[in-house]
């Protein structure tokens, strides 16, 4: 038995521009928490910051050593996966589009 909700089908009949964040968390897509993603990404990404001997994730250390400047990271991500089509804006939330895509029965083209 699928774990979708009944009203799964009913998705399907709508375009991208009508789902709303409730279709969404009925069938369990959440918004992309984009502090949390820019904080893994840049702790994955960069090396480790060093004071003295100890070592910290870029990104933990960036968040608590200049806020503002994280907070500016966390903007240039969000705009950055949106302008290259990877997340969208649904209600002012921020989603993965191939998971709204696979919720309308679409295969996204990326």
């Amino acid at each position: 038995m699928s774990n979708q909700p009944l009203n799964f089908p009913r998705l399907l009949d709508k375009k991208i521009d009508e789902i709303t964040c409730d279709d969404l968390t009925k069938l369990k897509v959440f918004p992309i928490d984009i502090e949390e993603y820019t904080r893994e990404s840049l702790n994955n990404t960069l090396p480790p910051v060093e004071i003295e001997t100890l070592q910290y994730p870029a990104g933990n250390a960036l968040k608590a050593i200049d806020p503002i400047r994280f907070r500016d990271w966390v903007c240039n991500e969000e705009r950055s996966q949106i302008d290259q089509g990877y997340w969208i804006e649904i209600d002012s939330h921020i989603y993965d589009k191939a998971e709204v895509l696979k919720c309308l029965g679409v295969e996204d083209e990326k």
